[in-house]
Order: C-alpha cells, then structure tokens, then sequence
C-alpha cells in the first residue's frame, strides 16, 4: 500500500510514499503536504522511482490526463 498526499496550496502537487513513511525533507522543501488517500497500486513507473528514492513527486495536468515528474 502506498499513502498519497496533496499539497495544501497547490492542489495539483501529488506525493506517493510507501504506507506509513514520513515525507523526506527534498520533497517537503516548503511545501505542506496533507494526507488524501491510500492506493494499493501507483503504477510500474510510480513504483520503480519509490524503490529508488522512497518516493514519487508529481504535478497532476488540470485535467486529471496525465502527469510531470517533479524532483
């Protein structure tokens, strides 16, 4: 399971993180992160770049169809 967070003033700003981890210090870096929903699956790719850093940053499009990487 993974635990899916949004940032408080910019909506569209999405972090997943393995259940129960605490945001690392490089993703909060002056964000406010909020606790929205737990997923079962992020994805393959979502996936790969959690096992590789603990995380995954993102900027969600305005229209829900698709995604930016934000490191």
């Amino acid at each position: 399971m993974f635990d899916v967070y949004q940032d408080y003033e910019g909506l569209s700003y999405r972090l997943y993180l393995p259940e129960g981890a605490a945001v690392p210090d490089k993703a909060a870096a002056g964000r406010k992160w909020s606790f929205k929903f737990r997923v079962r699956d992020p994805g393959d790719y979502q996936r790969q770049r959690i096992a590789e850093q603990g995380y995954f940053m993102c900027k969600v499009h305005p229209d829900n169809a698709g995604w930016d990487e934000l490191h």
